[in-house]
Order: C-alpha cells, then sequence, then structure tokens
C-alpha cells in the first residue's frame, strides 16, 4: 500500500508544478 501512497504524492507533485507552469503562463 505505501507504492500507492508514493503515486499520490508524486501525482499532488506533478499536478503542483503544472498549475505554476500555467500560472506562469498567464
Amino acid at each position: 500500500m505505501v507504492e500507492v501512497q508514493m503515486m499520490v504524492e508524486i501525482q499532488m507533485m506533478v499536478e503542483q508544478s503544472h498549475v505554476r507552469m500555467f500560472v506562469q503562463l498567464e
């Protein structure tokens, strides 16, 4: 189950980075 938690954390980090890129673009 630890793997699932890690994947979720990575997904959240990726989403945050995408949001930052979006903010910078606009």
